[in-house]
């Protein structure tokens, strides 16, 4: 086996040395605020967000705090969750090899310590091998696994797993991992309603008895990191976004899940004694073409779309939706600003060029008609953008697009439509062009790769270019992160060279909270802003 050194360091010592040893629980009393209560329009219906039927946001808020992650999510920039692990590095590029080190004290709440079992319980029953036992969201980098071998040593607990060929975002496995001593593979899907309450190795466990309409969250008492300053959190569940709104005002909810809309949002600026405080996300909006329909699959069309569009003109547009909070021009689909690897490869792209965009459209044939819209062989370069309806975000950013691409020669209708109706319209490419956004995220390939691969599930336009395949396979198969991100931006070149999406801007995420409410922060990724929850801190009232 050849064995690769990690930061100029050998294996043994990366094991000892990637995270010192994880403090004592912290013995501070805990505040008068002892109970957090925190307004959501949905509970989760069960707690394994690794579930196709449960990895909404309601069971990743839930489970953020209460079921252990190697590199717990939130990020992007994967860092270790130290109280539970004294390390995990690759050990070898042939075979492909990841060694994990557990500490002693890693144990679930109820004593049994987390080893071996349980990753190999993550391992089967997100494999793709399991017969239809289990149905997990993704099998991607667990059905790449070789081998889960575990031993005893005396640092801790020592996993390694051996991959059939390389997985580099070898981080995103292992999270919210289940207790194999109290789940078996046939009740992975449904843990949670076959055995109540679920074990917990995070600083919070799910209370044995729950009342209707809500969900429980208590401190765990074996969790090794620092103890969690807030006795309890309940998730109350509220009718409509106004009720959520109300209760806030009354002080009956100390903080309310982030919405999308900023319609949703900005009135909780004006609540007395609320923090309502916008900060940066990765969710980012873009400008999707149907490469099936005969304009808007015209590379032409698409290409001048691309030199016409100011993205900073839309940047503006957003802010200006949500009162002002930044939003942030965007060159990435895959890679974000502010991920290691993120490029702005725009070129003259992006930035508002009419001149530009109207030579491109003339140089494929096209000619601006009577009407100053470009034409050629019967069809004009019209187009109809569909986006969410109700959402004012989307309207300021389509109404931003449809002027800036007017004087291109380039005309837009504009659509609204239900979020749920749109939704079950793009993956049977019943539309020209649409407008809405996806989420960063640090496993970059597994969860944004599908945008643009081939016959991808999020691959609404159509997009089949060979070459953008061929580079996600060389990132995803790459043995370091250096060669990941170097493919990464060879596919970015590629996606601008095809023009099928259009990325714009990152917009803000606005987080309410009480001004008794301290050390919340936003999440830039989907994985919601509970996995920080522990070192939250709640005032008397």
């Amino acid at each position: 086996m050849r064995v690769t050194v990690v930061s100029g360091l050998a294996v043994a010592a990366v094991l000892a040395l990637v995270a010192p040893p994880a403090p004592p629980a912290a013995a501070a009393p805990v505040g008068a605020g002892d109970t957090l209560t925190v307004g959501v329009l949905d509970l989760p219906l069960g707690l394994n967000p690794n579930t196709a039927a449960d990895a909404g946001q309601p069971a990743l808020d839930a489970t953020a705090a209460v079921l252990p992650s190697v590199f717990p999510a939130g990020t992007l920039r994967p860092r270790l969750n130290r109280s539970l692990f004294a390390g995990a590095a690759v050990t070898s590029t042939a075979p492909f090899t990841v060694t994990y080190l557990v500490r002693p004290q890693a144990v679930w709440s109820d004593g049994v310590p987390l080893g071996y079992s349980d990753f190999a319980l993550a391992w089967r029953a997100q494999s793709g091998r399991t017969g239809g036992v289990t149905h997990a969201v993704s099998t991607d980098g667990y059905r790449d696994i070789r081998t889960v071998t575990g031993a005893a040593t005396a640092a801790g607990r020592r996993i390694t797993v051996v991959f059939a060929k390389p997985y580099i975002e070898w981080r995103s496995l292992f999270s919210s991992m289940l207790p194999a001593h109290i789940v078996t593979l046939g009740e992975w899907d449904n843990a949670v309603s076959v055995n109540l309450p679920p074990l917990s190795a995070g600083p919070y466990a799910v209370a044995g008895t729950q009342t209707p309409g809500t969900l429980t969250l208590v401190r765990n008492l074996r969790y090794p990191g620092p103890r969690a300053a807030i006795a309890r959190i309940v998730f109350r569940q509220y009718p409509s976004r106004s009720a959520l709104v109300g209760a806030l005002r009354r002080g009956a909810v100390q903080l309310v899940i982030p919405a999308t809309n900023p319609k949703d949002e900005l009135p909780l600026r004006a609540l007395p004694g609320v923090t309502a405080v916008p900060v940066r996300s990765v969710f980012y909006e873009h400008l999707d073409f149907n490469l099936h329909d005969p304009v808007a699959g015209d590379p032409a069309v698409r290409h001048a779309v691309a030199r016409a569009v100011d993205a900073e003109a839309v940047a503006r547009a957003a802010s200006a939706a949500y009162g002002g909070a930044p939003a942030r021009v965007t060159g990435g689909r895959l890679l974000q600003p502010g991920q290691p690897g993120y490029a702005d490869q725009r070129g003259p792209d992006g930035h508002g060029d009419t001149v530009g965009a109207r030579a491109l459209l003339t140089a494929a044939g096209w000619a601006p008609g009577a009407d100053g819209v470009f034409a050629r062989a019967g069809l004009q370069a019209a187009f109809t953008l569909v986006t969410t309806a109700d959402n004012s975000l989307r309207t300021a950013e389509a109404e931003a697009l449809r002027a800036q691409l007017a004087p291109a020669g380039i005309e837009v209708t504009l659509r609204y439509e239900p979020a749920d109706r749109l939704f079950a319209a793009l993956p049977r490419h019943h539309f020209q062009a649409t407008l809405f956004g996806w989420v960063g995220s640090p496993a970059t390939v597994s969860t944004l790769g599908p945008v643009v691969r081939t016959r991808g599930s999020g691959n609404y336009g159509g997009l089949a270019d060979p070459r953008v395949d061929v580079e996600l396979e060389r990132a995803a198969r790459a043995v370091s992160d250096s060669g990941e991100r170097g493919a990464l931006r060879a596919t970015e070149r590629l996606l601008w060279l095809d023009a099928a999406t259009v990325p714009l801007v990152e917009r803000p995420v606005l987080v309410a909270a009480s001004r008794r409410l301290h050390g919340v922060t936003a999440s830039p990724t989907l994985d919601g802003i509970f996995a920080t929850a522990g070192r939250w801190r709640l005032d008397p009232s």
